[in-house]
């Protein structure tokens, strides 16, 4: 039986159907637990602010995708370095 989601679970909130998935996902793979972002948007808000603790630095293209600069700035990083791709001459 196929089910359709309406949306992204940021907006519909946590199915079932979500539960499930993740719970056949991490027996596969043998781990203890499957966390599934449904977007981009939501990966990016979800890991940098996991991985990057306040006071730390991220180093970022000054072209990143929003939902990047929206994950630094949730991670309340002290310094947010920008360049421009290929160009890292401040770094010398």
């Amino acid at each position: 039986m196929a089910q359709d989601v309406p949306g992204s679970r940021y907006l519909t909130g946590t199915l079932d159907l979500h539960i499930e998935l993740e719970s056949r996902l991490a027996a596969f793979f043998k781990t203890e637990g499957v966390l599934l972002f449904s977007t981009g948007y939501m990966t990016a808000q979800g890991i940098i602010p996991t991985l990057v603790q306040r006071g730390e630095y991220v180093v970022s293209d000054k072209d990143n995708h929003a939902c990047i600069v929206a994950g630094n700035l949730m991670a309340k990083v002290q310094l947010l370095k920008l360049f421009v791709i290929n160009i890292m001459t401040w770094m010398i």
